[in-house]
């Protein structure tokens, strides 16, 4: 083995024995994660960004393993505490790259930390101390100091533990978050864990500890329990990140994208290796950051989390039963959090790039983007993370899916509880809906469960209600349905030939189904809701809502007719999903009913 391929196998067994130390305390970072918002997720956040450093490394020379570990950093990096982490390790990969691998000394990698804590600062737009920004500092600062007297790499390494301890010992003072509450930074500690396992472990624990780490923090941060503490809810609801491919002109790029992103929220965090830039901020728009983000270069990955949702979870004394459904009950905002409705996102994919379904692209967005367009499921490991989540709170969770004959997002479903072996605990119904129809169907059982209706009661209703419900879309054009494959094209043309505006629906096994053509909008509108009527007299109508795509002035015919018919309101009046009006088109409407009998 030639000198390179150990320095290399030396710094990855160190890197691994790093994320052991993140995976056995991960559960207590998130636990303790108060700042900047306390949404539970650094441990995790820091755990990925470091499995995600050495995944698939390059280890055929020094060179092409270092340049790939920061490719990898940036990549990798989740959530603030992830983009920080993989600042520090790109700036200090920076500074070795430009040093002599044959007579590195103590002194270069003393610059080195250093100046990856500068990195890890400049990318912060507003860094406060008390973080792990200070433990990256106070590292550097006192191996510095030791470097001045000692030639020792490796014991001069694990002596500047000390200042790194130190440094998060310091951080119950210096922030009143932590200071109230007597807590450690979670990111700090995590940081500090991490860095303390990799120096032992390449020093082949040269130096003993001298503390266990069980004994190293105060005992209020062993015993802190976020849902006991009302912290302040997260001023944005969307943590939102990504990383843009430029093609040069990188350092005028970063700043650019500094500009872009302070203006959408807070929580800003920018850094760069090579041509690429990795940005993280805190918002409630993430659809327009990354619209943004795409004037500067291509999207190359992206990532966006419920903050908020993550916050109510965490502070949530739990229950019987929580609600799960997808982005495809297209149910206002408003109503999800009211009622504490959990819903996982379908996928949109345009010209090969995902985007979560009306988070990462408006309906707007979508129509203003050209290329080939598709919907995805979330996949099995997305609803398997989900679903652990809330079965750590509840008792049981309730799945209404989108229709199965529709989507494979079902499947996910099912292959999720297969996995985790929760069939017990996990209660699914196939809604055999889609979009308002579907929405109106978790609403109702949403409802219920606020009520206080029994489990199986909530269940049984929700599976009536899949028989009971209707939807009707007035479309404009086919165009879109031919696209997505659910009307044949020779069967579209002949239609677009005739000017002929249809009204589509699903059948009792939720498939879609052509049902009715008309000549004309007040000929559709006459001839649906004359269908309507008929339905009313036979079964009565008890509660309806609207969608639209991108033409409100759609509604008004049909919501004065709907409430003359059934001297009713509607339930909601939203605009679609991305994932509806990709099947529906421009000023497309869509109605949805639940009858009684």
């Amino acid at each position: 083995m030639n000198n390179e391929t150990l320095i290399i196998s030396r710094i990855f067994d160190s890197l691994q024995s790093g994320i052991a130390a993140l995976k056995k305390d991960e559960g207590l970072f998130n636990r303790i994660n108060v700042f900047p918002v306390a949404d539970a997720d650094t441990g995790t956040n820091m755990l990925l960004t470091a499995e995600g450093l050495i995944s698939d490394v390059d280890t055929s020379s020094l060179k092409g393993f270092l340049d790939n570990l920061s490719t990898k950093a940036l990549l990798s990096a989740r959530g603030n505490s992830g983009t920080i982490l993989a600042s520090f390790i790109i700036g200090l990969i920076e500074n070795i790259q430009n040093t002599d691998f044959q007579n590195f000394s103590i002194h270069a990698l003393s610059d080195s930390i250093n100046r990856g804590a500068e990195k890890a600062y400049s990318a912060v737009a507003d860094p406060k101390e008390g973080t792990m920004l200070s433990v990256m500092k106070g590292w550097g600062e006192g191996l510095k100091a030791l470097s001045q007297n000692q030639n020792d790499v490796i014991d001069t390494l694990e002596q500047s533990l000390d200042s790194a301890k130190g440094s998060l010992l310091a951080t119950t003072q210096q922030m009143e978050i932590l200071k109230s509450k007597n807590l450690l930074d979670a990111g700090a500690l995590a940081f500090y864990r991490y860095i303390e396992e990799i120096v032992r472990t390449i020093g082949h624990s040269h130096r003993k500890k001298d503390q266990a780490f069980e004994n190293l923090i105060p005992k209020e941060v062993l015993n802190y329990h976020g849902e006991a503490h009302l912290d302040e809810i997260p001023s944005y609801r969307y943590c939102t990140e990504g990383v843009i491919q430029t093609n040069g002109q990188v350092e005028s790029k970063l700043e650019s994208l500094r500009g872009i992103i302070n203006s959408y929220g807070d929580s800003q965090v920018v850094s760069d290796a090579g041509d690429m830039i990795k940005f993280h901020v805190h918002t409630d728009t993430p659809w327009e950051v990354f619209e943004r983000a795409a004037d500067l270069g291509r999207v190359v990955s992206q990532k966006t989390d419920d903050m908020l949702r993550q916050y109510t979870l965490e502070h949530s004394p739990g229950g019987k039963l929580a609600i799960l459904t997808d982005s495809g009950s297209d149910l206002p905002q408003e109503l999800i959090d009211s009622l504490g409705i959990d819903v996982v996102p379908l996928n949109i994919v345009i010209s090969g790039h995902s985007y979560l379904d009306r988070i990462e692209l408006s309906t707007k967005q979508f129509f203003a983007l050209d290329g080939k367009k598709s919907t995805a499921q979330p996949s099995v490991g997305v609803v398997k993370l989900r679903l652990q989540a809330l079965l750590e709170k509840y008792e049981k969770v309730l799945i209404i899916s989108l229709a199965s004959a529709l989507s494979g997002t079902y499947q996910s479903y099912q292959k999720a509880i297969e996995l985790l072996d929760v069939a017990d605990r996990v209660l699914l119904v196939d809604s055999k809906q889609n979009s308002v129809a579907l929405g109106l169907i978790v609403l109702n059982a949403a409802r219920a469960m606020a009520a206080g209706e029994p489990i199986e009661k909530i269940k049984a209703e929700a599976e009536a209600q899949a028989d009971k419900a209707h939807i009707y879309v007035t479309l404009d054009k086919l165009e879109s349905m031919v696209k997505s494959g659910r009307v044949k094209p020779n069967v579209g043309q002949l239609l677009e030939f005739v000017s002929a505006k249809p009204v589509v629906t699903l059948d009792e096994q939720g498939g879609g189904d052509l049902a009715m053509i008309a000549f004309g909008r007040k000929h559709q509108f006459n001839k649906l809701m004359k269908r309507i009527e008929n339905d009313h007299k036979q079964r009565k109508i008890k509660q309806f809502a609207l969608v639209y795509t991108d033409n409100e002035n759609v509604i008004g015919p049909y919501l004065q007719g709907l409430r003359k018919l059934t001297g009713l309101e509607p339930e909601f009046i939203k605009q679609s999903s991305p994932i509806y009006a990709l099947m529906a088109g421009h000023d497309a409407l869509a109605i949805g009913y639940v009858m009684e009998n």
